[in-house]
């Protein structure tokens, strides 16, 4: 902010709402507005409504559905059994209460002719603890292997994904830059949009990871932590001074 930049926060996690993604934020000591969050099913929200679509069926918890409602989307659970087949999509996300039965609703939805979505295909992601598996992946690659159907991703690594901030930003990919711990997910989605990666050792990605990375994943520049980011967005803000940069 302090360099005139604008910004959003993007995670592949639907475990939460944005307003408890901020409230996070805010505990960790980063002035982050509820506007400037984004998840995946915030884009897949977006998709939907402006695609006419009407009713989705939800494999999540609140940080899946509330966007869906709040943008006016009729959301359908599993429980609700035959009705939750006649649906236009079948969106996967944190379901960490995952059951046998949530499968083949989410089957015979797709099978009825329900499109299948899923908020991230990563197979793991960062945590305090190490490595955590990714939900929403392990369900829908269940559903594609059993129905056939390939799954519309609405997260990162997807160019769906990135159009998506940027409208919000209001700035051309060239102009941006993607700040992420992992070479698969936030360097390829800012690499493969034609904007600047910026890689930090805070999670998944070492530097040994980052170094070895193929060219479409391969970071601008790598840093320890964010504060070595923010010295570098000093530095150049001052070095463009006089000029307004997105």
């Amino acid at each position: 902010r302090a360099a005139g930049l604008r910004l959003a926060a993007f995670t592949n996690g639907t475990r939460h709402t944005n307003a408890d993604y901020v409230s996070l934020l805010t505990q960790a000591g980063l002035d982050i507005a509820e506007h400037e969050v984004f998840t995946p099913a915030n884009v897949a929200a977006h998709w939907y409504r402006g695609r006419g679509r009407r009713r989705v069926l939800v494999l999540g918890g609140v940080g899946v559905r509330q966007p869906l409602r709040d943008a006016g989307l009729e959301v359908a659970l599993p429980e609700d059994g035959d009705a939750a087949v006649a649906v236009d999509e079948v969106l996967v996300g944190w379901h960490p209460e995952f059951r046998l039965a949530d499968l083949e609703v989410a089957c015979r939805a797709v099978w009825a002719g329900a499109r299948l979505g899923t908020t991230s295909n990563a197979r793991f992601f960062a945590s305090r603890g190490g490595r955590m598996i990714g939900v929403s992946n392990a369900i829908a690659a269940g559903i594609t292997s059993t129905t056939g159907a390939r799954a519309r991703v609405f997260g990162q690594p997807s160019a769906l994904a990135m159009r998506t901030v940027l409208a919000h930003l209001d700035a051309p990919a060239s102009r941006t830059g993607v700040i992420g711990d992992d070479p698969t997910l936030e360097i390829a989605m800012g690499r493969q949009a034609g904007a600047r990666a910026i890689g930090v050792l805070t999670g998944i990605g070492t530097a040994e990871t980052f170094a070895a990375a193929r060219a479409e994943r391969r970071a601008d520049a790598v840093f320890d932590d964010a504060a070595g980011v923010a010295a570098w967005l000093r530095a150049g803000a001052a070095g463009a001074a006089g000029r307004r940069t997105p």
